[in-house]
């Protein structure tokens, strides 16, 4: 009986031996889901940035981001008229430069909203950037282009050479 005994104290040290024992901190589940959704946003975007890099997925349209606007892309016969949503843009903010052939349109956006009652304060924050890059057609003349943005909608006329 004194043997078991002491075998089974000896287990129990060596079990224990090693392990510490802190005092567990309370966890805040929503706070634990927005490290996550942070991590797996990392995650993506990375992914989708080493994809991009790749010959091989550069001939799929990545659309679906939502960093991309929806685009309209016209031939009027002298010139080509683009149109893209992007809502909540200052004009200021909005960035359209071409290189190599291409359109590249950059926006970016910053919103602010407070409400205060009483003791209660909601403070709320959005910021946001849009990109779209267009190959433009050999009969664009790239130095001839015109912009204008209204109601959300940035149109941009491109003159035939």
């Amino acid at each position: 009986m004194m043997k078991r005994l002491l075998s089974t104290l000896a287990l129990g040290a060596l079990l224990g031996a090693g392990t510490v024992y802190a005092k567990e901190e309370p966890v805040n589940p929503f706070e634990e889901m927005q490290k996550i959704q942070q991590e797996m946003d990392k995650m993506f975007q990375s992914l989708q940035q080493r994809m991009m890099q790749d010959d091989a997925f550069k001939k799929f349209d990545m659309s679906l981001s939502s960093s991309k606007p929806a685009m309209d892309i016209e031939d009027l016969g002298k010139q080509y008229r683009v149109r893209l949503n992007i809502p909540g843009v200052d004009y200021k903010n909005i960035k359209i430069t071409v290189k190599d052939r291409e359109l590249i349109v950059k926006a970016k956006t910053e919103q602010e909203k407070k409400e205060e009652k009483g003791n209660f304060v909601k403070q709320e924050r959005f910021v946001g950037s849009y990109e779209r890059v267009i190959p433009l057609p050999k009969d664009a003349d790239e130095d001839k282009l015109k912009s204008t943005y209204k109601d959300g909608v940035l149109e941009i006329l491109i003159d035939k050479k």
